[in-house]
């Protein structure tokens, strides 16, 4: 018996079960090829959007300026992407590095232009801290200075990147 049609004889007509199978494969190629296109886009976009390193500095004045008693702040956790908060118990300085010159805390970030960067400190009892947002570790973008023992926040939305 053969598998292929005698000459002359009628084709036989293609089951529908065969056809919603066709069907069902061809839909789901484009689907998927259609969810790639969007998913690249969306990737690339990402990888390509406007991202700025900004630096949060807190300064800390008085007797126990060799510590902050938390932290938060602001950072892109990859390129292009919102801005989220990281927080940090009890956090160190850096020793004042003479005389006039306060205990420091910094850290650089990247944030996506025009989306939020801030920080907050808690300053121990009796200290006081205040907070630095630079931007390219140059331009101040915003700085405030809390009450002894009290917190300090700094907050802004960074610029737009200049038209080329």
């Amino acid at each position: 018996m053969s598998v292929f049609p005698v000459p002359g004889s009628p084709v036989p007509e293609r089951q529908p079960a065969n056809r919603w199978l066709s069907t069902t494969i061809i839909g789901a190629v484009l689907a998927t090829g259609a969810v790639s296109i969007v998913a690249g886009a969306v990737f690339l976009s990402k990888q390509t959007a406007n991202t700025w390193a900004i630096t949060y500095e807190v300064t800390v004045t008085g007797p126990t300026d060799d510590r902050l008693s938390s932290i938060s702040y602001a950072a892109a956790p990859a390129r292009g992407e919102d801005s989220a908060d990281v927080s940090e118990a009890e956090v160190r300085t850096d020793p004042a590095a003479g005389p006039g010159v306060p205990a420091s805390w910094t850290t650089e970030v990247q944030i996506t232009a025009q989306k939020r960067a801030g920080i907050t400190a808690t300053a121990q009892p009796g200290s006081t801290a205040s907070c630095r947002i630079l931007l390219d570790a140059s331009r101040e973008l915003a700085r405030q200075t809390g009450s002894p023992g009290g917190t300090v926040s700094c907050s802004v939305d960074t610029p737009a990147f200049p038209e080329k």
